[in-house]
């Protein structure tokens, strides 16, 4: 049994799903089972042929055939990457990841971004599973394509033959190799793109996890009300800076008081500590805070030293 005639339709037809590759090629060829039961009636017919045990008929299928593996490779060449997707959707500047009210949001949208770098790998690999299996069943068709050309040499030289000749080698055959030329390119494309993914993924997922050890920044700005003996008057309260290094403003009914003295201001315990001075009159005024999980309130008292059973509350909004 020749290998040629060992091409089952089977084969032929999951090579012709070489073009398949995308709803544009769907479309555009509708008949790939009819394509590859025509290609086995070919063999068919060309082992009769040569065996003496058929007539000719007008008309070659051939054009056909090579015509769609051209389109194939094109269209193949054309096609974006399977571990191509969009990561602007995944940008996350360091401030928002610095900042506690924003770095779980950041941290979901860096985890999605890992997530994303795995499934692209992920339909890589598939890809190129299935290409590989298309690049062999494309070398089995040229082989059977070398086998028919050998055939139809061998047959009386009428004008069908001769046709079905010239395009098997001058059509077919130099297209099923472009095409498999084609896809062996793209495996090795997808190859080295699913490397590139895996080390990124591998560099995330370490920044991630480091990053997520670190002090988020206790920064923004809070506007609420302050309740002195019943009554309320406005507040707000703004930190900047960065950890080891924060700078704290507030005001009561519109005075502002700066060179505040900062005892605590801790992303983690989400704690804030503060005396409008560290020496003098204002020392002995201590405004101890709390921060939401969320980080978008404030809430606490203000003490007094001399008088420790006074305590004035203190509810602030981020805005």
């Amino acid at each position: 049994m020749t290998q040629a005639w060992a091409l089952s339709v089977e084969q032929v037809s999951r090579a012709n799903d070489l073009f398949v590759l995308g709803s544009e090629v769907l479309l555009a060829f509708k008949d790939i089972d009819d394509t590859a039961s025509e290609f086995q009636d070919a063999l068919r017919f060309a082992h009769e042929l040569a065996a003496g045990n058929a007539t000719l008929e007008g008309g070659s299928r051939w054009q056909k055939l090579a015509s769609t593996y051209r389109d194939a490779a094109d269209k193949l060449q054309k096609q974006s990457l399977p571990t191509a997707f969009d990561e602007s959707r995944y940008s996350v500047s360091w401030r928002d990841f610095a900042a506690c009210h924003t770095r779980d949001q950041s941290l979901l949208l860096l985890d999605g971004y890992s997530a994303e770098l795995n499934a692209a790998a992920v339909r890589g690999a598939e890809m190129a599973a299935k290409l590989t299996a298309q690049s062999e069943d494309l070398a089995s068709i040229s082989a059977a394509v070398t086998e028919l050309v050998e055939l139809l040499e061998n047959v009386p030289l009428l004008l069908k033959v001769e046709w079905d000749w010239y395009d098997l080698r001058v059509n077919v055959g130099p297209s099923a190799a472009e095409l498999k030329r084609t896809i062996d390119g793209r495996r090795m494309e997808i190859a080295a793109a699913i490397e590139r993914l895996k080390a990124r993924k591998d560099n995330l997922d370490q920044n991630i996890d480091d990053l997520r050890k670190t002090e988020c920044w206790l920064v923004g700005r809070w506007v609420g009300t302050i309740n002195i003996e019943g009554t309320q008057f406005p507040m707000t309260l703004e930190i900047t800076g960065e950890p080891a290094n924060y700078s704290l403003v507030y005001s009561l009914n519109g005075k502002t008081a700066s060179g505040v003295c900062i005892e605590q201001a801790d992303g983690r315990s989400r704690r804030i500590v503060f005396r409008p001075s560290c020496q003098g009159p204002g020392s002995i005024y201590q405004f101890s805070l709390s921060v939401s999980e969320a980080y978008d309130a404030v809430s606490g008292v203000e003490t007094d030293t001399d008088n420790p059973e006074a305590k004035i509350v203190i509810d602030l909004r981020r805005q």
